[in-house]
């Protein structure tokens, strides 16, 4: 006979001074942990909704404390710079992005800047079926434990909603 055992509970996210409560459950049985279960959607930094197919929109929800900068990473690993506080890429002057709370990105329009051997390019960013990074930091050209730094993602396909 298999003894079952569901622990529910929060999990305290604590980050520079905010802390966010993510619900989770856990699941035991005799060979211990089987399943658990958070819900990532409720994290400082988040895509709402987090699938979008084609033509769609999605709202990037962002936590009042945040960093300076915004970047996406596509499924083929190309960065796009959307607000690079130490560089031209920008979206919106500085002290707007700073006070921004949500942010709506239309996969039809927005456009990034990317290099290749150097050059700087801009292009669309939603091309390809795949999971996309959506990575804020106050310095994009570090490693995210060198920085402030948030990320999420985001799934986006290539074709029409059926």
């Amino acid at each position: 006979m298999s003894t079952r055992t569901v622990i529910r509970g929060f999990l305290l996210l604590a980050l520079l001074g905010s802390a966010t409560l993510l619900p989770f459950a856990m699941q035991a049985g005799e060979d211990g942990i089987e399943k658990v279960t958070m819900a990532a959607s409720k994290g400082p930094l988040r895509c709402d909704p987090s699938v979008v197919y084609k033509g769609e929109s999605f709202r990037l929800r962002i936590p009042p404390r945040h960093p300076s900068g915004l970047a996406i990473k596509d499924p083929k690993d190309n960065w796009f710079y959307l607000q690079d506080p130490e560089g031209e890429e920008k979206i919106m002057a500085d002290s707007e992005f700073s006070k921004l709370s949500e942010f709506l990105i239309d996969t039809r329009s927005i456009k990034g800047k990317y290099w290749v051997d150097g050059v700087a390019k801009t292009r669309l960013i939603f091309q390809s079926t795949g999971e996309y990074l959506i990575y804020m930091a106050d310095e994009l050209e570090t490693e995210p434990e060198n920085t402030f730094s948030l990320s999420t993602t985001v799934y986006y396909h290539a074709s029409d909603r059926r």
